[in-house]
């Protein structure tokens, strides 16, 4: 389904709100871009995106969460987590781009147009194939666990990585190659309360 202008919203404390893409993805992957858009004025962790294999519970992931007071978002890879510290907001949407090669390791978060110092993640590591992606799951504590409330559009992937200067200069759906997780052509269920508009 063509979604293009349409954002996918999740109510607040919807512990059973969450939303699955499906696609085809029998390869694993050695290299990935992923970008997508959020919109929230939660003050809590939550998750916005994960991509789980047989092989390994959230594969991909990215979360948001706060350590010693800073906003923090984790990308995890295979598992392996990666810390960055960015600037909290609660006007307007939030751009987030994700790129990881298995050859280097390294990862980069690219926020709202900017860029942030890149981080090595499981250099020669391979991302399992046939995922199961799921759009603001339930983050997980020992004793607690909290979902994300707020907005989420534009979700793109690619198994390749695209420069972060072309993402933050051209519209994501006129890149090469084609993504595998198209904003333009996505096949989606939603769980709970969540609204397509």
């Amino acid at each position: 389904m063509h979604l293009l202008g349409k954002a996918f919203i999740f109510p607040e404390k919807g512990y059973d709100a969450y939303v699955t893409l499906n696609f085809t993805q029998v390869d694993p992957l050695h290299s990935f871009t992923l970008c997508l858009k959020s919109f929230t004025n939660l003050i809590q962790d939550y998750t916005l995106f994960s991509y789980s294999t047989q092989y390994h519970d959230r594969d991909i992931s990215i979360y948001k969460t706060y350590m010693h007071g800073h906003p923090t978002f984790i990308v995890s890879i295979g598992g392996e987590k990666a810390h960055f510290r960015v600037p909290d907001s609660y006007l307007g949407w939030k751009s987030s781009c994700v790129t990881w090669s298995s050859e280097t390791g390294a990862l980069t978060l690219g926020m709202g147009g900017y860029v942030l110092a890149r981080k090595v993640v499981l250099k020669g590591y391979s991302v399992g194939p046939n995922p199961r992606v799921t759009l603001g799951d339930v983050y997980w504590r020992t004793y607690w666990k909290s979902a994300f409330g707020g907005e989420i559009k534009d979700v793109y992937m690619w198994n390749d990585i695209i420069p972060m200067k072309d993402l933050k200069t051209t519209a994501w759906d006129f890149l090469s190659p084609s993504p595998i997780i198209n904003w333009r052509n996505l096949t989606y269920e939603m769980y709970g309360n969540v609204t397509l508009i």
